[in-house]
């Protein structure tokens, strides 16, 4: 493709029904002093494309809808300049704001995307939008970047990064973002632009809900983008399963069908110090009936182990390590239970805490019964990575009721029928145990919600394997369902796109 002398300013802007704005928005480009003005107008039925051709702007004109992003990539394909700067027909930007981006490139970054961070710190419930974004950055390690992405205008960017992302990926904004940090390009967000107060409200797409899916139009569209930038994600990253299976190996419990009990509670002890007033724990669970209380840990001190006998429980000490909530794969093997409630060995739990998620087993609401957290959404602005990893792969299997719920959280129970099914030792991967349960078709639930702090000691897991156990649970999501994990795409013209590459390498 021709190129223009040094830092060239294209600007391209992807428009449908506009009249009303595009020649204000043309009026603030053009004290920009740009190269070219590319309009990209697709299934208009009003004058925006007349208007940009008096206006002496570029006009591609498609008489139907190419679905929303498929104009910016073909009026980036299009483009000559060096720097390109990217946006919308229905929100005019001041031209002041604008030039933060052109100058982010000019100062050496390849790509400058527009600032919502102070987004993240509204009193409401973060939108499933808003999540999607923050998640993919923090699953591609530039937690920086917060929820700032190539799918809110403005953005700008360079020729080379143009180059490297390929113009087509910008038809699905977070796999553009996704190749542009595994290709290292130096991203930035130099202005805040609100474009969300802004947005105009399309109720076809803003609230008439897409078809098999609980969310709108526009929400199911944007997660299935998502789900194909992490599809890429794996398939970059390879097959990783992160955790030691074979550990499980020797604890399995051949009486559980000749001696069955009704209850068994699993207590993890997976970190230093040793817990403090565990006995009393154990005490609570046996006026409760769980006769079966298992405690699993390392290396536990003698005196320790023949206190947590005492007190009526059998202990698992293990002689060697092993990664985080294996532990309660091994308890899970060695329990007869029918109903298994799951405890962390650093936390004090009353009576009053456990109840709840026996009584939604025992009753059959539930199969799998979650400590409901969703207190955390609003309580903690930003809200915690942890958090939001969780929240996000709940909306990608479309159970966005579960919120940021997960087995990683104690307590918890689970009925013996899905251990039956997915097996112990996909315990050891909390989000991949989870997503198997869903498709499986297993009712889950959070009949309570249970705000317990442990107690004080260092973090037993790390980011890093958050986001390897996740990656764990999208990746079977994905090849049950396809790259964008069942969600529509928005009628976008992906045939369109692959004719113009096909197109280029003539």
């Amino acid at each position: 493709m021709e190129q223009t002398s040094k830092e060239n300013l294209s600007i391209i802007v992807q428009a449908q029904n506009e009249e009303d704005t595009i020649a204000k928005l043309i009026w603030e480009l053009k004290l920009l002093a740009p190269y070219e003005i590319i309009i990209v107008v697709n299934g208009s039925t009003d004058s925006t494309a007349s208007i940009a051709a008096t206006m002496n702007c570029m006009v591609i004109h498609y008489d139907s809808p190419l679905g929303i992003n498929i104009g910016k990539a073909i009026g980036i394909r299009q483009a000559k300049g060096d720097i390109l700067l990217i946006t919308d027909g229905d929100i005019v930007i001041r031209s002041e704001q604008l030039r933060s981006f052109i100058e982010a490139i000019k100062n050496g970054f390849d790509v400058a995307l527009n600032d919502l961070s102070w987004s993240m710190y509204k009193k409401s419930k973060p939108h499933p939008t808003a999540i999607c974004k923050r998640a993919l950055n923090i699953f591609l390690r530039r937690e920086d970047l917060k929820v700032n992405a190539f799918g809110a205008i403005p953005f700008a960017l360079n020729r080379k990064a143009v180059d490297a992302i390929g113009w087509w990926n910008f038809a699905d904004p977070p796999m553009a973002q996704a190749v542009a940090v595994f290709k290292k390009l130096r991203i930035t967000s130099p202005e805040s632009v609100d474009v969300i107060t802004t947005n105009k409200i399309r109720p076809r797409q803003h609230r008439t809900l897409a078809k098999n899916s609980p969310y709108p139009r526009s929400t199911s569209r944007i997660i299935g983008d998502h789900l194909r930038a992490m599809k890429y994600i794996i398939d970059e990253k390879g097959p990783s399963d992160g955790k030691e299976r074979d550990r499980l190996t020797g604890y399995e419990n051949t009486t559980r069908l000749t001696n069955p009990v009704k209850y068994s509670a699993i207590i993890s002890i997976e970190k230093d110090p040793i817990p403090k007033n565990i006995s009393n724990l154990i005490k609570r669970l046996k006026k409760l009936e769980i006769d079966e209380i298992i405690v699993v840990g390392y290396l536990l001190e003698h005196n320790f182990v023949n206190q947590l006998k005492a007190a009526g429980s059998i202990v698992i000490n293990l002689s060697l390590p092993t990664r985080f909530f294996t532990y309660r794969a091994i308890g899970t093997a060695a329990c007869t239970g029918e109903c298994i409630l799951f405890l962390d060995g650093h936390r004090t739990y009353l009576q009053r805490h456990i109840i709840p998620f026996l009584k939604a087993i025992d009753n059959q609401e539930a199969d799998i019964a979650l400590n409901n957290m969703k207190h955390l959404l609003l309580s903690k602005k930003p809200i915690e990575d942890f958090d939001t990893v969780n929240y996000f792969l709940n909306l990608s299997v479309k159970r966005p009721d579960l919120f940021c719920n997960s087995l990683y959280s104690t307590p918890h129970a689970i009925h013996r029928r899905v251990i039956d099914k997915l097996g112990t030792e996909c315990l050891s991967i909390p989000p991949l145990a989870q997503t198997l349960a869903i498709h499986n078709g297993f009712k889950i639930k959070s009949p309570y919600s249970c705000k317990l702090n442990p107690q004080k000691n260092p973090d037993i897991i790390s980011i890093e394997t958050i986001l390897v156990d996740h990656l764990n649970a999208f990746q079977p999501h994905l090849n049950c369902t396809n790259e964008r994990g069942g969600f529509t795409d928005g009628k976008k013209n992906r045939k369109l796109v692959e004719e113009l590459k096909q197109l280029d390498k003539t």
